[in-house]
């Protein structure tokens, strides 16, 4: 098994620390990557492109589960990384794509947070369409190269080829 978290740190609970990669055998499939207040379309997007993507390639995993949460839209109460609407679609449009090559589409999607409910509405009907394979809007550009990232490849690169 293969747990990767992408999550704003430092946050409830207080776990998913940089360097918590599992133990024994386990060590190296827990892949979490801690991410400040305010990381935005593009800190996110980044991780997911830098980390996330090649792990889970390299991985290959048999199915996909998810634990969906839209709390870190930028107008959502409770978290701050300040996500728009289209990094919430790209991020669900990804998480399609590495289901579609890598599993034949086996992905479990449960929805786990987002307190703005117009937000979570766009967000949820956002990963609907893009798992049922509805034409979307074309996305906005990030940053391809985001600082913030570097020390989650740097250590991470321990254990996957990064």
């Amino acid at each position: 098994v293969l747990y990767v978290s992408l999550h704003q740190f430092p946050l409830y609970p207080g776990s998913g620390r940089l360097a918590e990669v599992g133990v024994g055998r386990g060590e190296g499939f827990t892949v979490n990557l801690p991410l400040p207040e305010g990381a935005g379309d593009g800190g996110v997007l980044d991780a997911f492109e830098r980390v996330v993507e090649p792990v889970v390639r390299h991985f290959a995993p048999q199915a996909l589960l998810v634990s969906a949460g839209f709390d870190g839209h930028l107008r959502d109460p409770l978290a701050g990384w300040r996500l728009s609407d289209d990094g919430h679609r790209d991020i669900a449009r990804r998480v399609v794509r590495l289901a579609r090559d890598l599993c034949p589409g086996r992905l479990v999607v449960g929805l786990e947070g987002g307190y703005d409910l117009e937000a979570l509405t766009n967000g949820v009907a956002a990963l609907l369409e893009e798992m049922a394979g509805l034409p979307g809007p074309a996305l906005s550009p990030h940053p391809s190269h985001t600082p913030l990232v570097d020390q989650a490849v740097a250590h991470h690169r321990r254990h996957w080829p990064l």
